[in-house]
């Protein structure tokens, strides 16, 4: 048995988790109007009272109107807490309404009977008298809580749920019969309803072997038996006896409702707990309320892990965030309120302001489901970056913010257990969900400049701590303009890049991009702060340069002219432009992406993707671009051996492609299957040239003489030939 305590929020006992409707039954609306309609001809003519078939409209109603059987639980116990709560609101005004004893607690009991295949709904509310059990559950969409209201509605605190008039119905789509129980302190005597759900009812007193309510209703609904047929189960001699006993199931409260600085961090822990199905603690949360065009109150969580799948499943549904109406549960899996990239943030959001349609499953398209998304992904954000300000707490005077709520004392929680010393909660943040932050930078550019200040890298100067993009703007150097990145596998292999090369020996400070996300992400982010970021491995680094650095440039072009020709003949479609580089310090050659081509990064990601375009690796990896170092010897010597050389020379060209495919390869990028033999044959014929023995002939293999068996062995070979033997015989 599971017996639910009234505690004036019906949220506490929504225990079932709710779908979305597939289809609206316009036509439902349609039939339901036609009971409160007449049909008035344009010119004068007879009127006539609209009928309607009653057996068809009750099979709309059970078998049309609600998406899953298991709505008729969420239906019924909403009509139990509007009646708890119509009692409460008479008893301000009058003691005597709420009664002595037993019938003084507001509760609601839920008991069900596997045996007799009954379910049984018990609330100690207001109760119905007769004519109200004629009037409401004999009257297709007569709402007595909608009555209820009108009726007190100048100067009264009302809040209740019921609108529609055919949620009762519902129970039919798992039962065959409904009896209704109602005792109201309006009628002396206890009344029982019955139906089948057919065109007819019945209403008779109560008999003497019923239960006396005292106050109240009570929903006895028959168990459908073709959903519930059990096999015959074996005879035995055993004796079966149900002990029922009562259990409290909606102990986690509604918390949105409270003032945060009311609630402790055991609450909002336990909370979690209980939604979320967690065993752990949350990393941080915030409760908030959103006043102005639109009101709302909700309670986001972040966890702190991510699970297993979180990023396979980034494109599917997610059913993290609870979504209440009038402090109904209306689904679970509705995603319209955060953003995808924020899927992983947990909680509830409560209001009254939103549209529903008849079944209470779906919500009508509605602005205000704009206005509070935007309000929603707004928070979340907030919440999100005072983790990564952790020297600025919240606390103080409540204010409002920029979208006009609310700010409360003790709204976002900074500091909890479970904090791994020596790492902040944005560090644990960041390892889990880092990738969520960066996918948001791609789809949501409303938000973009707040997500591009909740970045992390780790630089050429960071250690092993990573930073953000402004921490990167503060230390940048005086005359330094742009902000420089490069993307690649990790950070060691970045750091020997030759791209780098003369970045470092600026001392100017690289950041490290090595999440697959990132080429993607940086598409979406050209610059931070009116600072532009800069990929160290395509052409043109656009460092600033005088007059005496662009009048040397000019000069290396003019001397190494040949060597630029030569090389790009030679390599010829392999890449698009041979030039003197501003990369280099140390390397000979470098090869760089242009700046609409394919980084070496990107080219493996692309590469690893299932469906591929093949088509366009041909294109993309021939926009390279091959960078010389006018000062290293190798170049230098090159360049002085193509003047005195023909032109033809096949050693020559091996060089020239054995040095543009180790810079293939020292830049990231992945050799084709031709190239890889192409450079291994060349690196071959160079080796031998230099060696003097280009060629030569193989000499003669070694001549080695056989050696006699030992006896011992003879021995055995003769053994097992003569055991052979034997086995065949």
């Amino acid at each position: 048995m599971v017996s639910v305590l009234w505690e004036s929020y019906v949220a506490d006992r929504s225990f079932i988790v709710l779908g979305v409707m597939p289809r609206l039954f316009a036509s439902l609306v349609l039939v339901l109007g036609l009971f409160a309609r007449t049909a008035h001809a344009e010119e004068k003519g007879e009127t006539f009272q609209f009928q309607a078939d009653v057996n068809k409209l009750m099979d709309i109603i059970i078998n049309s109107l609600y998406s899953k059987k298991e709505i008729f639980l969420r239906e019924l116990i909403s009509n139990g807490s509007d009646a708890l709560d119509k009692t409460r609101f008479m008893s301000l005004t009058d003691p005597s309404a709420l009664g002595e004893g037993d019938i003084a607690k507001l509760e609601m009991k839920l008991m069900a009977d596997k045996e007799a295949k009954t379910l049984t709904l018990r609330d100690r509310g207001c109760g119905m008298s007769k004519d109200d059990l004629i009037n409401q559950l004999g009257t297709v969409a007569q709402s007595g809580t909608s009555s209820f209201i009108e009726a007190f509605s100048e100067g009264a605190d009302v809040n209740l749920i019921g609108q529609f008039g055919v949620g009762f119905y519902s129970v039919y789509l798992v039962a065959d019969n409904v009896a209704v129980h109602s005792k109201s302190n309006e009628d002396e005597k206890q009344w029982v309803w019955e139906s089948t759900a057919d065109s007819t009812f019945s209403v008779r007193e109560k008999r003497d072997d019923e239960e006396d309510l005292g106050r109240g209703t009570k929903i006895v609904s028959d168990a459908d038996e073709e959903e519930d047929e059990e096999d015959d189960a074996p005879k035995t001699k055993k004796v079966k006896k149900t002990v029922h006993d009562w259990e409290l199931v909606n102990d986690a409260k509604a918390l949105w409702t409270r003032n945060p600085s009311d609630i402790t961090d055991e609450e909002y822990k336990s909370f979690y707990q209980s939604i979320t199905k967690d065993f752990g603690e949350p990393l941080v949360h915030t409760h908030f309320s959103a006043e102005g065009e639109v009101e709302f109150k909700s309670i986001l969580y972040i966890p702190k892990d991510a699970p297993p799948d979180a990023y396979q499943d980034y494109n599917k549904k997610q059913n993290n965030l609870k979504l209440y109406v009038r402090r109904v549960m209306i689904t679970d899996e509705f995603d319209e309120l955060l953003p995808r990239y924020l899927s992983f943030i947990k909680g509830v959001v409560d209001s009254d302001s939103l549209p529903l349609n008849v079944s209470r499953e779906m919500l009508q398209q509605n602005k205000v489901l704009k206005v509070i998304g935007k309000k929603m992904t707004r928070k979340a954000l907030a919440m999100i970056k005072s983790m990564a300000d952790a020297d600025k707490k919240d606390g103080g005077e409540d204010e409002e913010d920029e979208d006009g709520e609310k700010k409360e004392k003790k709204a976002v929680e900074e500091k909890g257990e479970g904090e791994e010393e020596g790492e902040s909660k944005y560090t644990q943040f960041w390892k889990s969900f880092g990738k969520f932050i960066k996918m948001g930078l791609i789809e949501d550019a409303a938000n973009r400049t707040r997500l591009a200040k909740l970045l992390r890298y780790a630089t050429s100067k960071s250690g092993d701590k990573e930073i953000s993009l402004e921490d990167y703007v503060s230390n940048m150097k005086e005359d330094q303009k742009n902000i420089y990145y490069i993307s690649g596998e990790d950070k060691e292999s970045l750091l020997k890049s030759p791209s780098v090369e003369k970045l470092l020996s600026m001392d100017i400070e690289i950041i490290f991009m090595t999440d697959a996300v990132d080429e993607y992400t940086v598409q979406h982010l050209t610059e931070f702060e009116g600072k532009r970021l800069i990929n160290a491995s395509r052409e043109g680094l656009k460092l600033e340069e005088g007059d005496k650095e662009k009048k040397r440039d000019e000069k290396y072009k003019q001397k190494f002219k040949p060597l630029l020709d030569y090389m790009k003949e030679t390599l010829g479609k392999k890449v698009e432009k041979v030039s003197i580089s501003k990369h280099l310090v140390q390397s000979p050659v470098v090869v760089l992406s242009a700046d609409y081509g394919w980084t070496a990064q990107m080219e493996k990601v692309m590469k690893s993707q299932a469906f591929a375009d093949q088509t366009k690796f041909e294109f993309m990896k021939s926009k390279r671009m091959f960078e010389v170092n006018p000062r290293h010897p190798m170049i230098v010597e090159l360049n002085t051996r193509l003047s005195e050389k023909p032109e033809g020379d096949d050693k020559l060209k091996d060089m020239v492609f054995s040095l543009y495919l180790s810079a293939v390869v020292a830049a990231g990028y992945q050799l084709m299957p031709e190239d890889a033999q192409d450079f291994g044959e060349r690196v071959a014929r160079v080796v031998a040239q230099d060696l003097g023995v280009a060629g030569a002939a193989l000499e003669a293999e070694l001549e080695v003489a056989d050696e006699p068996e030992d006896a011992a062995e003879e021995e055995e070979e003769e053994e097992e030939e003569g055991s052979a033997d034997k086995d065949e015989v």
